[in-house]
């Protein structure tokens, strides 16, 4: 890997935690900083790091990701998602940097239909249209870095776990050794993306010096109840799950039944990298019982 100087943002959490540790690995030269340290809504923050540094590369994982709490807070989430991320770019646009940042299959409609029209997944290039707040924040965002015209990697990723933080996976493991049986939802599809996988992603993309929009995330389709069932079994958890519909389980932001991306590109460029869910998961339990 060449050698380049990366500024982490939002080291702390699921991304960018498993950037730091991938980069310790390859003896990288980077700075790992989060909030309130670093505020990617300040503007003056970043200034102050470019000031102490020269930056190659910029990991923007800082994100407002309270789905839900973003239909009542739209201007929280914009504020995090679209005008710091706009900021970020021109900052990296003057400074010569690279930046690379991070949005959701929640962009797209995610209507059961698009499963016929995309049987592969959504494509990069496919009508944009967020199914909530929180995905209309990301959408502006990563339209804001194209706009400004600063070098950068946008990767939509979707359902995204790693061994740090909250997420799905240590959710359902929790809750299957406490419960006699567990609910998930059977109607909402797509595919998981694991943290060490994308962390893996750009890299190889840096080494490329490719430039744009790409999704990456597992091969294959399955639903939420799917996913729980493959991650409990894998892990040794032995509870009953039920599935059932998302009527069933309402919440108040809206989720896309089809969420599935589109990873032909990604893989094009890459000749033909992909990545497993059965590998994730099994390296995600590896992660956590060490």
């Amino acid at each position: 890997m060449s050698k380049k100087r990366y500024l982490i943002l939002g080291a702390g959490g699921q991304l960018g935690s498993e950037w730091v540790k991938q980069l310790m690995l390859r003896d990288a030269d980077f700075v790992a900083t989060d909030y309130p340290e670093t505020d990617i809504t300040k503007p003056e923050h970043i200034h102050l790091k470019f000031r102490d540094h020269q930056f190659d590369v910029v990991v923007n994982c800082a994100a407002y990701t309270a789905v839900d709490k973003a239909e009542d807070e739209p201007e929280i989430s914009d504020k995090i998602n679209f005008h710091a991320v706009q900021s970020l770019a021109e900052i990296c646009k003057k400074e010569q940097a690279i930046l690379i940042h991070y949005s959701t299959d929640y962009v797209f409609s995610g209507k059961a239909g698009d499963e016929n029209r995309y049987p592969d997944g959504y494509t990069e290039d496919a009508p944009i249209n967020p199914v909530n707040a929180y995905g209309l924040s990301k959408w502006k965002g990563e339209d804001a870095i194209r706009s400004v015209g600063c070098n950068h990697q946008i990767l939509r990723i979707s359902w995204l776990c790693g061994p740090i933080g909250n997420n799905f996976m240590k959710t359902m493991i929790r809750l299957g050794k406490e419960r006699d049986e567990l609910n998930v939802v059977n109607d909402q599809i797509g595919s998981p993306t694991f943290t060490s996988d994308v962390v893996d992603a750009n890299l190889r993309l840096l080494e490329l010096e490719a430039e744009g929009t790409f999704h990456v995330t597992c091969q294959g389709k399955m639903s939420w109840y799917d996913f729980a069932v493959k991650t409990l079994e894998k892990a040794g958890v032995n509870v009953k799950i039920n599935p059932i519909t998302s009527d069933q389980f309402p919440m108040k932001a809206p989720r896309p039944y089809f969420s599935k991306l589109n990873t032909n590109k990604f893989e094009t460029i890459t000749n033909g990298i992909t990545y497993s869910v059965d590998a994730g998961i099994e390296h995600f339990l590896d992660e956590i019982s060490s």
